[in-house]
């Protein structure tokens, strides 16, 4: 395989066919504990064929455990990544199914 250059590479190129979110712990308010960061629970991993809409899902589990985040924090990354072409554009485009292990 050649290196990407600007006549072989594409976004589309590189989208994964399958993202995987770990949410079953996560960290707020801080990017380490040591500097005043809380530790999340949510217990959560999100799963998708579509990379859009597993973020879109984290942003939603991440805005109900951690009062400091609001979903439209996350707008203007949401929205590039909608640009390219991927599916979801709102949480309202993704079909959620939950299951306990």
């Amino acid at each position: 395989m050649a290196w990407p250059n600007s006549e072989n590479f594409s976004v589309k190129s590189m989208v994964a066919k399958l993202t995987i979110v770990d949410a079953r712990l996560g960290l707020g308010k801080s990017h380490h504990l040591s500097r005043g960061g809380i530790t999340l629970k949510p217990e959560r991993i999100i799963i998708s064929g579509d990379a859009l809409a597993a973020d879109l899902v984290a942003a939603e589990v991440l805005a109900e455990f951690y009062e400091g985040f609001q979903v439209d924090m996350a707008k203007p990354h949401l929205q590039h990544a909608g640009k390219f072409g991927f599916s979801a554009k709102s949480i309202d485009d993704i079909v959620l199914k939950e299951t306990s292990i």
